[in-house]
């Protein structure tokens, strides 16, 4: 189990580490995927970033990242929604110079129903948002990843990743989104995508919303998903996005997938 937590992350907003929940991470040796969403980032600033970061390094545990991603839009035609998400970026970047994560995982945010009729523009914009925040993180030693979310097969990621491959930017494949909103199986993900993989989040559901739910306790095959990872030659940043209070059911069920 030591060495399955030295391997793995869990999620958890940075405000609740702030307001406690940081001492049990230090206490148990988990590595926190620390989300940095719009309350995080208003609310806290460098002098709480340096402390959580010492607390993390002094025990020898190294975050990862989830950036702002809520009603942001990388490739927006519209002036002031994309001065908006660069600026939530922005505050991203100023707090990762603090925490030193190993990786940052933002959601690419394309959705076919907003924006299938502009897409090859919707396409470009967002590369001069993602290149700009790539070359920011490559800089402070963090790499990005960019997560499927609505995207409903790899098609509609793969001319981002295989753009940004040079910038060291990977695709976060998310397996709790690909049972909801993507008609692609895992194992088409894993074929068509699998060069560009960098990190998995992993958590459960029964295929109507998004539970976040542990390992095995929704209705995801994830023996499948585990055979068709098998074959990927490179070590994965693996993030359980199931809260702490959903770790220990979910290492049980990592224990019995993966063969580490």
């Amino acid at each position: 189990m030591s060495d399955l937590r030295d391997r793995v992350q869990v999620n958890a907003r940075f405000f609740h580490l702030a307001e406690g929940l940081l001492d049990r991470f230090l206490d148990e040796g988990l590595n926190p995927e620390i989300g940095l969403f719009a309350k995080d980032l208003d609310e806290y600033g460098p002098d709480q970033f340096r402390e959580a970061e010492k607390a993390l390094r002094d025990r020898g545990l190294r975050p990862t990242v989830h950036g702002p991603f809520v009603d942001l839009s990388p490739g927006s035609p519209d002036p002031l929604v994309l001065a908006a998400t660069r600026r939530r970026f922005e505050q991203l970047v100023e707090a990762v110079d603090i925490l030193r994560p190993r990786s940052v995982t933002c959601h690419l945010g394309f959705e076919h129903s907003r924006h299938g009729y502009f897409k090859e523009f919707w396409l470009e914009q967002s590369l001069t948002t993602w290149r700009w925040l790539a070359r920011e993180l490559r800089d402070r030693g963090a790499r990005l990843m960019l997560e499927n979310t609505f995207e409903r097969a790899p098609e509609e990621m793969l001319p981002a990743l295989n753009e940004l491959s040079s910038l060291g930017v990977g695709l976060c494949l998310d397996v709790g989104h690909l049972n909801l909103f993507s008609a692609a199986k895992v194992a088409q993900w894993v074929e068509e995508a699998g060069p560009c993989l960098g990190q998995l989040h992993l958590h459960d559901n029964f295929g109507h919303r998004d539970d976040h739910l542990p390992i095995g306790q929704g209705r995801i095959d994830y023996p499948a998903v585990f055979r068709n990872l098998a074959y990927l030659p490179e070590p994965l940043t693996v993030t359980m996005e199931v809260g702490i209070e959903g770790a220990p059911l979910s290492f049980a069920a990592l224990e019995q997938l993966w063969p580490w």
